[in-house]
């Protein structure tokens, strides 16, 4: 069974630490950076493990985008994600 993870960062730096690691325990890891690029990608697998920088909306004009990308994982992935 393989086991998907999604790291959304906008640092590409802190992305691939958090992708070696997990790909070293044999996680699937896409990558994402930014809230819009990981809705985009929310339907693509079935994730099991998302990291999330908590600070992403300071890239974005809409302050509310963690709350937005929160309630679409919680729609569309399964509940023990």
């Amino acid at each position: 069974m393989e086991l998907f993870a999604l790291v959304i960062d906008a640092n590409t730096q802190e992305r691939r630490v958090l992708q070696d690691v997990l790909s070293s325990q044999r996680w699937k890891v896409t990558e994402a950076a930014s809230i819009d690029e990981a809705i985009e990608g929310i339907n693509r697998h079935g994730w099991k493990l998302v990291f999330c920088d908590a600070h992403l909306s300071t890239h974005r004009i809409d302050s509310t985008g963690e709350l937005t990308l929160l309630r679409e994982l919680k729609r569309r992935c399964d509940p023990s994600t």
